[in-house]
């Protein structure tokens, strides 16, 4: 028997490399004698560059940036000189995870370092880049990057300076003219797994703004300062990116490409399992276990588990989902095809403790799992 795991990271508590580890320990204790091959997987977020590097064969490159709030921050990247491709990682110069919990705030935050990994990559020759945009610190909208690449945004005196997600409404023009010379040579794609527009209820503001420290109040300042430097790129870029899907990504840095780097968005996990050659293993394989830290119903729209889902159900092949929470109902796991799916921890139980125990459960629920896909199946142990 064949069994593929390809999981994404448990977000807090396992990589995806761990989580593979311990999806294939517990599938060796029910079924020693089975082959496993262990693809840990990113659908743009946190990984996205080293597990590029490591399909792609890339090398890793180390640049010293300037993170999320201005401190210096050596940051990695993939570089592939043969097809002169970079992967570059925004959390890697802008992430969530770069800044203390009390000082998390989108108000404050900048993409500064990824414009200069960008730069960076262009440097060195660089003719395509695929630009992760998970998991970010940020809410301004991609100006950060922009700033580190030439353009420039001036206030109502005409003074130059680096807005953040709390002085967006401060900027009264953007301006071109010192653009970085060689940034219209090279080919961007963005790794986007949501479609969320860049304002509105549903936009990068309203949405995701809280889960990166900011209140309420903070949130509204935040909208309102989106929807005027939205309107700033159409007028002085002639860009209308406001209504564009995926805009809202990673603080609007989704629209912030589309306006600055004339980039091009695309789903992440498609482009990772593509260089992954997930279709002709998932082809091989017997079973496929999948599995993050929280299924909900937007993991099935565009993010890795439902592409997993997708190509899996293509290949003919049964799923199984294990995941720290299992917030998807029974009828849409079966219109995904997922044959089996399961949460490892208690809904009422405290964050830390299930951070904690999340390996050893994994690895209990992954033999149980396929223990009872075993006698489904009457096949012998």
């Amino acid at each position: 028997m064949k069994i593929l795991v390809a999981t994404d990271k448990f977000k807090d508590a396992l990589s995806a490399e761990e989580a593979a580890a311990a999806m294939a320990e517990g599938i060796r204790a029910a079924l020693p004698a089975t082959k496993v091959l262990q693809l840990p997987l990113s659908d743009g977020g946190d990984g996205f560059a080293s597990l590029a590097a490591g399909y792609a064969g890339a090398k890793i490159i180390k640049v010293e940036v300037n993170g999320p709030l201005q401190q210096a921050q050596i940051a990695s990247y993939a570089w592939l000189p043969r097809h002169k491709q970079a992967y570059i990682e925004m959390a890697e110069a802008a992430g969530l995870q770069l800044i203390p919990h009390h000082l998390r705030s989108p108000l404050n935050t900048t993409t500064f370092g990824v414009g200069q990994l960008i730069k960076h990559a262009i440097e060195i020759g660089a003719q395509e880049i695929y630009l992760g945009i998970g998991g970010s610190a940020t809410h301004d909208i991609g100006v950060g990057m922009a700033a580190a690449l030439g353009y420039h945004f001036l206030d109502a005196g005409g003074r130059p300076f680096l807005p953040t997600g709390g002085s967006l409404h401060q900027v009264d023009r953007i301006g071109k003219s010192h653009l970085y010379e060689n940034l219209h040579k090279v080919k961007i794609k963005v790794a986007c797994d949501v479609t969320n527009p860049l304002t509105g209820t549903r936009g990068a503001a309203h949405t995701y703004a809280a889960q990166k420290g900011a209140s309420s109040k903070q949130i509204e300042i935040l909208e309102a300062g989106t929807i005027h430097l939205a309107r700033l790129i159409a007028r002085d870029l002639g860009k209308p990116v406001e209504e564009v899907a995926g805009g809202g990504a990673a603080g609007g840095l989704g629209a912030g490409a589309l306006a600055f780097l004339n980039a091009s968005l695309a789903p992440g996990a498609g482009m990772v399992l593509e260089l992954a050659g997930f279709a002709p293993k998932a082809a091989e394989a017997d079973l496929v276990f999948t599995g993050e830290g929280k299924a909900d119903r937007e993991s099935l729209q565009g993010k890795l588990i439902g592409e997993v889902a997708r190509q899996t159900a293509k290949a003919g092949k049964p799923l199984i989902l294990l995941c720290g929470k299992l917030e998807l109902p029974t009828h849409l796991l079966y219109k995904a095809g997922i044959w089996h799916a399961a949460g490892i921890s208690p809904a009422d139980e405290p964050l830390e403790t299930s951070l904690q125990r999340c390996r050893q459960r994994l690895v209990a629920a992954t033999k149980q799992s396929l223990q009872l896909y075993l006698k489904d199946k009457k096949k012998p142990l």
